[in-house]
């Protein structure tokens, strides 16, 4: 997500009596127009006691399309808006997940993301960019790529006003979870492959909003994904019992 800060400016009376201009800094924030996600995962099984545990390595690549932000609709003027301090920030469930420097492909100039989630958020994992001088045309292509361990799950949230999220593994039993279920995923013996399309009209989110007025954590609760689950039937349940 890309978040801008701005000036907001108020009008108060002080113990005085005399009315006071206070200035305060505050943030917008703006999703991406197209958000494509691509997950290519890996999986192997290990062993924790009797129990199976799936681990993986996923090559994620995220895409898309930006517009530059537009503040008109709140009433802010032009001169109020920070641009210089506009950052993209990336949020994980975990940062330690990660596996090798991740970059950002900004109109076609690569620049690496820094720890954390910068000035703009005081909680949460991730990574984020200062973008500065890079916010001075209209529409902006981004691509991210990601090398990450993880286990047992892996989700994605539809953030774009039009979203596509695919995810490929070698793993034969998937459980798809999430708002929406994938359309038509391809199931073998061996591997699955799920493609989710998640329109801007089917979500509970907007696509901006100001920080103040919007709690954005309702965007963890419209995540879509799969859990690596290791189905056991009855009979190796029984096996189990009867040798543990």
């Amino acid at each position: 997500k890309l978040v801008v800060p701005y000036i907001h400016t108020t009008t108060i009376e002080n113990n005085l009596g005399k009315r006071q201009v206070v200035k305060t800094k505050r943030y917008a924030t703006f999703l991406p127009d197209t958000f494509n996600a691509k997950s290519i995962v890996k999986n192997k099984t290990r062993y924790r006691g009797i129990f199976e545990v799936s681990l993986y390595t996923a090559d994620i690549v995220l895409s898309g399309k930006y517009s530059k932000p537009d503040f008109s609709k709140w009433g802010i003027d032009a001169t109020a808006i920070l641009w210089d301090e506009a950052e993209l920030v990336v949020e994980v469930a975990d940062a330690r997940a990660i596996r090798k420097q991740v970059y950002l492909t900004w109109n076609q100039k690569s620049i690496p993301f820094e720890p954390g989630l910068g000035k703009t958020q005081k909680q949460g994992n991730g990574f984020h960019l200062p973008l500065k001088s890079l916010l001075d045309v209209e529409k902006y292509n981004y691509s991210i790529k990601l090398l990450i361990n993880g286990s047992e799950q892996l989700f994605v949230t539809p953030v774009g006003k039009d979203s596509s999220i695919m995810i490929s593994a070698n793993w034969p039993d998937p459980s798809f979870q999430g708002k929406w279920l994938p359309s038509k995923p391809t199931i073998t013996k061996k591997r699955f492959d799920a493609h989710w399309d998640v329109p801007y009209i089917s979500r509970n989110y907007p696509q901006s909003w100001l920080n103040d007025s919007f709690n954005d954590a309702v965007l963890t609760n419209a995540s879509v994904g799969v859990k690596f689950i290791s189905p056991v039937d009855n009979y190796r349940m029984s096996i189990r019992s009867i040798k543990y």
